[in-house]
């Protein structure tokens, strides 16, 4: 109860159904190997919580009001039947949250990715996370979904919320395990210069996007499909494709540019492209976009390079139309 002074829960399953466990005052209170079961967790006036790098801490059905530190020391916390998340959750050092089964994760809260650590990791164990509409994953490097460390099974994520790579520099890495899928009905994007680099399939539904926006945004589609939604780009921000031939785009519009020219890139069409506004393909250095008896619509361009003598708009099988 004094300033900067420490707690510690070691061990076993602490019960805090209906109660509340306060951090204030820069004091800490650690969590080693426990399980905390319901109530409410809250932190205030520099307080904070901590994890140790031990596979048997939860926190179970939850409320965060203030601040979990997977950030100053490598720390687990493993999440389990849901959270209500209103504070933030910092994770670095290699740090893991992971988010075991189905769950939803309400709240007004933020996720943040650190620079310090090649593994910092949000993983989704076996089940399907939702991200509610009030929540933010952001921040500079990291994966979120792969690399399960506790469940092994087939897991989706839903997002209803906003995922950003926000850091100059930064590299944040969507790759649901096993290949799963992202329903996307909120925001991904890149900004500010960092890199939201997609590893596993993207579906856009309802009002879903993905943006890269501002000076070396970039969202780098890795071997995956894109389906539906828009793809936005602006203030300097792009789209890329890598050399991949599982790259394929299925009936989205395409606000801004897709570069193709930087490097060596492939595209694949498979359920018609629109060009929205300001929709640009730029081809070039030996990369490719193909058309598989698909229809490009709307008013844009294709624009191909000085480099490369293999610059290629292919038709594949099929009929393609050019509006």
């Amino acid at each position: 109860d004094g300033a900067g002074s420490a707690l510690g829960f070691t061990g076993g399953t602490f019960n805090n159904t209906g109660g509340t466990i306060d951090a204030i005052n820069n004091g800490i209170i650690g969590l080693n190997g426990v399980n905390i079961t319901g109530g409410i967790l809250s932190s205030s006036s520099g307080g904070k919580f901590t994890a140790s790098n031990n596979g048997n801490n939860f926190l179970s059905g939850v409320t965060l009001n203030g601040t979990l530190d997977l950030a100053s020391g490598t720390g687990i916390e493993r999440i389990s039947g849901g959270m209500t998340l209103n504070g933030a959750i910092n994770v670095n050092s290699n740090s893991v949250l992971a988010f075991q089964g189905d769950q939803t994760i309400g709240g007004t809260g933020t996720i943040t990715l650190g620079s310090t650590g090649a593994n910092n990791r949000i993983t989704t164990e076996a089940g399907n996370l939702t991200l509610g509409s009030g929540i933010t994953i952001n921040g500079q490097n990291g994966t979120i979904g792969g690399g399960q460390v506790f469940v092994a099974g087939p897991a989706t994520l839903t997002n209803n919320g906003t995922i950003s790579a926000s850091v100059a520099g930064g590299q944040i890495n969507l790759a649901i395990s096993g290949g799963g899928l992202t329903t996307n009905n909120g925001v991904l994007s890149a900004q500010n210069g960092g890199n939201l680099l997609l590893s596993s399939a993207v579906t856009n539904a309802g009002s879903g996007h993905i943006d890269a926006i501002g000076t070396n945004s970039v969202v780098t589609q890795n071997g995956i499909t894109i389906t539906g939604g828009t793809l936005n780009t602006s203030g300097g921000g792009t789209f890329v494709a890598t050399n991949n031939g599982s790259n394929r785009l299925a009936g989205v519009t395409l606000n801004g540019t897709l570069n193709l020219a930087s490097s060596t890139g492939l595209e694949l069409v498979t359920g018609n492209l629109t060009f929205g506004t300001g929709g640009i393909v730029n081809i070039n250095n030996n990369s490719v976009l193909c058309l598989m008896a698909d229809t490009l619509s709307g008013n844009g361009t294709i624009t191909f390079g000085n480099t490369g003598a293999n610059n290629r708009l292919s038709i594949e099988a099929g009929d393609s139309v050019i509006g």
